[in-house]
C-alpha cells in the first residue's frame, strides 16, 4: 500500500479537526481506517504528521562515492561489478590504513592498544 502524501496527511488532519469520522476520511483518501487513526494519534502526540525514521540497512557508500562509481561505469560500461567493488573497497581500506598510520605517527609511534 502506498504511503500517504504530505497533502493527503494534511487533508486528513483537517477533516479530523472538523470532526469527520475516520472511516469516512479513509474512504475518501483510499486508505485503511487504522492508517487515519494512527495519523491522528501521531499528530496529537507530536503536533506533526511528518514521516518518521525507518529502520533498514544503513548506506555503505556516501553520495560522493556513488557519483564516482556512476562515472566509472559511464566511462567503462562493461566493467564487471566485482571489479568496481574491488577498486572501491581497496581505496577505502587504503584510505583507512593511511589515516591509522598518520595517527600512530602523530602519537610518536605508539597506540593505546
Amino acid at each position: 500500500m502506498p504511503r500517504l502524501s504530505a497533502i493527503d496527511r494534511k487533508r486528513a488532519i483537517g477533516r479530523l479537526q472538523a470532526e469527520n469520522r475516520p472511516a469516512a476520511i479513509a474512504n475518501v483518501i483510499g486508505v485503511a481506517t487504522s492508517t487515519i487513526c494512527r495519523l491522528w494519534t501521531r499528530f496529537q502526540a507530536s503536533g506533526s504528521t511528518r514521516d518518521g525514521a525507518r529502520s533498514g540497512r544503513p548506506r555503505v557508500t556516501t553520495a560522493r562515492q556513488d557519483r564516482v562509481i556512476y562515472r566509472q561505469h559511464l566511462r567503462q560500461p562493461f566493467l564487471p561489478a566485482t571489479e568496481t567493488s574491488r577498486n572501491t573497497v581497496n581505496r577505502l581500506v587504503r584510505s583507512m590504513r593511511d589515516r591509522c598510520q598518520a595517527l600512530v605517527n602523530a602519537n610518536g609511534g605508539h597506540t593505546r592498544y
